[in-house]
């Protein structure tokens, strides 16, 4: 999100609290590996940038601003998950290398 220093224009857009709590609920769903979780919050995330960006663009700076913190932190979520997810492949061949170990000795 933009900078905490600036004041965000909120009589301006008021989603943006709702955008603000969406966005920690992303961060924990990430940090906590709920990803089912995640995805209902990215759903509702995204309803609300759509509000967002739909209505008349009274502060064209700080909607630029926002948009880019959001691309920024999702890029950082994504490096995220795709570790989670080499993590995630890496077991399950495993697990699969010891189920054909398993067949192999014929149990």
């Amino acid at each position: 999100m933009p900078s905490k220093t600036k004041a965000w224009p909120l009589d301006c857009y008021p989603q943006m609290e709702e955008l603000t709590a969406l966005t920690d609920r992303v961060f924990e769903c990430v940090a906590e590996e709920q990803w089912e979780q995640l995805v209902t919050v990215l759903h509702l995330r995204q309803q609300c940038l759509e509000t967002l960006f739909s209505e008349p663009i009274v502060e064209p700076e700080f909607l630029k601003s926002l948009a880019d913190s959001i691309l920024e932190q999702d890029s950082i979520f994504v490096t995220r998950i795709q570790e989670q997810k080499k993590i995630v492949e890496k077991q399950i061949l495993e697990l699969d290398k010891g189920q054909q170990a398993i067949q192999a000795y014929g149990f």
